[in-house]
């Protein structure tokens, strides 16, 4: 198998599977050739893929209705100065690299003299609060002995691999929040080395999913990520931070796509309750809430002080201020919750299915 054929789908796969071998595959884009695979039709991206949830278009539907036809593109013969150019006018992120019908590699704009680093993942320096004041009831018996912010993922507990994944784009100081089990977390980062900047903040009484922000007012001058502590996101966090940049919000929840199925035939009937149709186990596709939000300082000012408090609370006194609330999406297999036993179970699964 050639290094490039990752890159390759097919206009007949659907746009669920092709975001399902992108996530798969660690790519941000693909290239679509015809059923045959002998002609080249065009690419697809994941801000292809986001446009499309944001327009209610069916991801069912085949990938060759979809894909950007007019893309940009270079040959073997290319010079540097001319793919350079290329990037430059036309802000774009990659370019393929073709001989006739056939992918020969893909050009990422970061590896060239554009941008100052030549590390893919730009640093950003947005602080990170974590909440791990959660009493885990989902992983129960486990959090009887440990909090959940200790669950183990292979070797390392889920609180440090969400923190070396912000690490790696340069984050270094994270602020936890703490309740149940707290003397336990610290003395895991206590106890094992690790180059984290951690402030702790502890509840004096259970707050809620927010409430222990209002303890932060006025702390920050940047929107911060807030994340739970059992959750596994696979996402690009310059990404969101642009999102959230461009669009003005206040609050950029991070959501999933999700496929609900009833496992039940479904009845459809009119107003005389006579059947229209019998719909057999049907799905819906769903945009779930992940536990990962970029929120500005001043949304800490809506939280009360000395009160629990509830992140749905939090958005509808959001509503009333006519703030700006965005959702970036992202596909469900860029999502793991390892805060309920099947989760964490299938999350262990597909890990080890990745690094084997």
């Amino acid at each position: 198998m050639k290094k490039t054929d990752r890159f390759i789908v097919n206009e007949s796969m659907s746009i669920r599977d092709v975001v399902i071998h992108m996530n798969n595959k660690q790519i941000q884009i693909v290239i679509c050739k015809n059923k045959s695979y002998r002609k080249i039709l065009g690419i697809f991206t994941e801000g292809d893929f986001r446009r499309l949830i944001f327009k209610g278009y069916n991801i069912d539907d085949p990938i060759g209705n979809y894909i950007n036809k007019n893309f940009q593109y270079v040959t073997k013969e290319s010079s540097d100065a001319d793919i350079i150019n290329i990037f430059k006018k036309y802000k774009i992120d990659f370019l393929p690299v073709l001989n006739a019908n056939n992918l020969v590699n893909v050009l990422y704009r970061n590896n060239f003299k554009i941008v100052k680093t030549k590390n893919t993942k730009k640093k950003i320096s947005n602080h990170v609060i974590i909440m791990a004041g959660g009493k885990g009831t989902r992983m129960d018996p486990f959090t009887r002995v440990l909090p959940k912010a200790l669950i183990p993922i292979g070797d390392e507990p889920v609180i440090k691999l969400i923190m070396t994944n912000f690490k790696n784009y340069g984050v270094k100081d994270f602020t936890v929040s703490l309740n149940e089990k707290s003397e336990m977390v610290k003395a895991y980062f206590n106890q094992n080395k690790n180059s984290f900047k951690i402030n702790y903040l502890e509840e004096t009484f259970p707050m809620g999913t927010v409430g222990s922000l209002s303890l932060l007012k006025r702390k920050f001058n940047k929107p911060f990520f807030l994340i739970n502590c059992d959750v596994l996101i696979n996402v690009n966090y310059e990404d969101i931070i642009n999102f959230h940049k461009k669009n003005k919000n206040v609050i950029t929840m991070v959501a999933s796509l999700k496929r609900s199925t009833i496992p039940y035939g479904v009845c459809k009937v009119d107003k005389n309750g006579n059947l229209l149709d019998l719909v057999e186990k049907p799905s819906t596709d769903s945009l779930i809430v992940t536990g990962l939000y970029l929120i500005n300082p001043e949304i800490v000012d809506l939280i009360p002080n000395n009160r629990s408090f509830d992140f749905p609370q939090l958005i509808e006194e959001a509503f009333k201020k006519k703030y700006t609330i965005g959702v970036y999406p992202i596909s469900q297999n860029s999502f793991n919750d390892v805060g309920q036993w099947d989760l964490y179970n299938k999350t262990i699964m597909e890990l080890e299915e990745f690094n084997s």
